[in-house]
């Protein structure tokens, strides 16, 4: 026991004291936390820091999912001197400007109260897979028709990359699982259908 009081003396005193050679030799070996975005070194989406090209997103939306999704393009911006700090963000801001920005799908319930039961299942999705979607929820007015409409929109985008990952096709994909299983498709109504008059 005595041995032991030792040896655990020892090694709070030698946590206590540190060393500045191994704390540098640490330090400069740790990635960066703080990183603003993947790169080829740090590249957790396997893209090599890039968002998905247009023809892989078209691919992948044409194969794998269900009707309904669709991708968008954001016009690319104007940034003044307040929005690009340096040489690299601009050149990241063109380079990244002409891809497909995020993948998305509209779904219709028949009152905000379905609504909220869908966005739990959605929500659920989200969390177990460690990958989070843009979820809103509104009451839409179709002016043409003079119809009211409770829209939900799922939209999938990895911020970090300016644009799309494998990871948001993933997430889409598990949505078109969830909304197959039948207590799920109860909380939906078609677009027709949910065009509600407005009173």
């Amino acid at each position: 026991e005595l041995a032991n009081d030792h040896q655990f003396s020892d090694q709070r005193r030698y946590l206590s004291s540190g060393s500045t050679k191994s704390d540098n030799t640490i330090s400069n070996q740790r990635p960066d936390p703080l990183a603003r975005r993947p790169n080829k070194v740090c590249d957790p989406y396997g893209q090599g820091g890039m968002p998905m090209s247009w023809d892989v997103a078209q691919r992948l939306l044409s194969t794998t999912l269900e009707e309904g999704w669709k991708l968008q393009e954001e016009p690319p911006s104007h940034p003044n001197n307040n929005d690009i700090n340096n040489d690299q963000d601009a050149e990241e801001s063109n380079k990244n400007h002409n891809v497909p920005k995020s993948l998305y799908r509209e779904f219709y319930h028949f009152d905000f109260m379905q609504a909220s039961k869908f966005i739990s299942h959605m929500a659920a999705i989200a969390h177990n897979n460690n990958h989070y979607p843009s979820i809103k929820l509104e009451r839409r007015l179709h002016s043409k028709k003079g119809a009211w409409q409770v829209v939900t929109t799922i939209k999938c985008r990895t911020p970090t990359l300016q644009g799309l990952s494998h990871h948001d096709f993933h997430i889409a994909l598990m949505v078109d699982v969830e909304i197959a299983r039948p207590h799920v498709q109860q909380l939906l109504l078609t677009n027709e259908q949910s065009q509600r008059k407005h009173t």
